[in-house]
């Protein structure tokens, strides 16, 4: 081995140290983005909050929900403004909100009765709320989770591979917590929150 092929070899090691490759696994944004191009919203949701790798921190898996983007596109134009305008604090809040622990595969959410509302990711980091959804079976197989203010059922599985499953769903749960309805003009001023642009489509 010639001295230069050792010294490559030297720095492939240690860049691996300092810079591990990460597993598919621990990463929304990969199998999002490779099964199908309609979940861009969510995705540059989890890009810009840093949040696309939290199976690290929860050893016994997890669920997530994913909204498409229809489910944003079909908003009420009203609803669809102010979560543009969200804060940074409840972009956060809405990605963790809709992932949960531990892992859930389909046959358990359609066979398990689930007796009291599951805590989402959102309870766990944010320390000042609850941040509950509902899992409920409907017309037989179907499964409808609910927060409150949201309503919708998973139309499909994104991805599936222990200890990280990826539904589809109709629609984007918005807590009562993150999302309450804005009172009268009168009696509050509207948010200055910076606007969040998210792209629509992501052209490879």
């Amino acid at each position: 081995m010639s001295s230069i092929t050792r010294t490559i070899l030297y720095y492939l090691v240690i860049l691996m140290y300092y810079f591990p490759t990460p597993s598919l696994s621990l990463y929304l944004t990969v199998p999002l983005l490779k099964s199908n191009k309609n979940f861009t919203i969510f995705a540059n949701l989890l890009t810009l909050t840093n949040l696309d790798h939290d199976l690290e921190f929860f050893t016994s898996g997890m669920t997530v929900f994913i909204p498409g983007d229809e489910a944003f596109l079909k908003l009420p134009k009203s609803t669809y403004h102010r979560f543009q305008k969200l804060s940074a604090n409840n972009r956060y809040r809405l990605v963790k909100s809709h992932k949960l622990t531990p892992y859930y595969n389909l046959h358990t959410l359609q066979t398990t009765t689930f007796f009291f509302p599951q805590e989402t990711l959102a309870t766990f980091n944010m320390g000042d709320g609850k941040y509950l959804v509902n899992i409920s079976r409907v017309n037989n197989d179907t499964v409808e989770i609910s927060t409150g203010l949201a309503r919708g059922v998973i139309t499909g599985t994104v991805y599936d591979h222990n200890p990280i499953v990826i539904y589809s769903i109709s629609e984007v749960l918005f807590s009562p917590d993150i999302f309450l309805p804005i009172p009268p003009p009168s009696r509050i001023s509207l948010s200055s929150a910076p606007v969040l642009e998210l792209p629509l489509f992501i052209v490879s």
